[in-house]
């Protein structure tokens, strides 16, 4: 059960945060192991409060980022701006646009 200071804090893990570039520990001294992310077509899963880490997705699913390179090859090709999902940066990577700018 919870302690009375942590029952009436508002943000529990806040109550526990540092500004020491120690590592966490829990209560028995043993270092707090860095979790994973996992990302998978059924679940999404970050490794902390920051969120997903989308260039470790572009690596472990082997895409390449959409940049703007990537954008104004799309519009000269095509004579039309790219879709305003992908300007702005609602998909970020890709995998076969490239092979598809070949044909």
């Amino acid at each position: 059960m919870a302690s009375p200071e942590q029952a009436h804090h508002p943000v529990p893990a806040l109550s526990k945060m540092t500004l020491d570039d120690e590592p966490q520990t829990h209560p028995n001294d043993q270092p707090i192991q860095p979790k994973e992310q996992i990302v998978n077509p059924f679940t999404i899963e970050a490794a902390d409060e920051r969120g997903v880490d989308y260039n470790k997705v572009v690596e472990q699913f082997g895409t390449r980022l959409i940049d703007q390179a990537t954008l104004d090859r799309f519009e000269k090709l095509t004579g039309q701006k790219a879709h305003r999902y992908l300007r702005r940066g609602l998909f970020f990577s890709q995998r076969y646009i490239l092979a598809i700018f070949r044909v």
